[in-house]
């Protein structure tokens, strides 16, 4: 278990990042298997759900930090709590967060749960889908 722990803890560092800067999107492409899925359950409308790959994910992310707050604010994101369960060369994780501004205010922008699928292929384990669903405090 303990690639993966590692896996789980690099996901929350590579999406958090201090004010002024972007989240480490090299570590985060490094985590995750080529044909992986993102996936935002959504609050009701069709548009509130993403489905995307990688690439786009990075794409809008890119975009929704240089032109909201966080810019300023930053991001840091924090794991609360995590359940694993593994089986062979397959694990799933659930993992719940805490999102605050990294600008030492520390005020909470969202809670929720990421559900992240996991294979162990070529010696290592590689993230194949995060679906995530928020709770705005």
């Amino acid at each position: 278990m303990h690639d993966i722990d590692h896996i789980i803890v690099q996901l929350y560092e590579s999406v958090s990042f201090e004010p002024y800067s972007q989240p480490d999107w090299d570590t985060l492409k490094g985590l995750f298997a080529e044909q992986a899925q993102l996936i935002k359950a959504g609050s009701g409308s069709e548009l509130d759900h993403w489905f995307l790959d990688l690439k786009r994910f990075v794409s809008l992310s890119e975009r929704h930090v240089s032109q909201s707050q966080l810019q300023h604010t930053g991001f840091k994101e924090t794991e609360t709590m995590r359940r694993t369960e593994r089986y062979e060369r397959i694990a799933h994780v659930f993992s719940s967060y805490e999102a605050v501004t990294a600008d030492g205010r520390d005020q909470i922008i969202a809670r929720g749960t990421n559900s992240i699928q996991l294979v162990h292929f070529l010696g290592k384990w590689r993230i194949t889908s995060l679906l995530w669903d928020e709770q705005n405090p």
